[in-house]
């Protein structure tokens, strides 16, 4: 089990995103959620996340003290590192980040 603080990240293209299937992956994998943040609109080819959204999540991370990010979709080997390097505070690397 671990104690890493979390925050589970979810875009979808329309309709109401779903995220109690990764939460509960999540805490069973021994995950402190700390928070969640979604999006509804078209997938953005650089980073997944609309570039607002990404500032968002980079606040967040911050602001909460998580050193994970869960994704619930499908990130290219490029969009997870742009996020990811996105999500960079001045003194720390980047938070994980696990894509399902």
């Amino acid at each position: 089990m671990t104690d890493t603080k979390a925050i589970i990240a979810k875009r979808v293209d329309s309709g109401t995103p779903d995220t109690d299937e990764i939460r509960d992956l999540a805490e069973a994998a021994g995950y402190i959620i700390v928070h969640e943040i979604i999006q509804v609109r078209p997938e953005d080819s650089t980073t997944h996340f609309g570039s607002g959204k990404v500032v968002e999540l980079s606040a967040l991370v911050a602001e909460r003290g998580a050193t994970m990010v869960i994704v619930d979709g499908e990130l290219t080997p490029a969009q997870n590192h742009s996020t990811a390097r996105s999500n960079e505070t001045p003194r720390s690397e980047p938070p994980g980040f696990v894509r399902r």
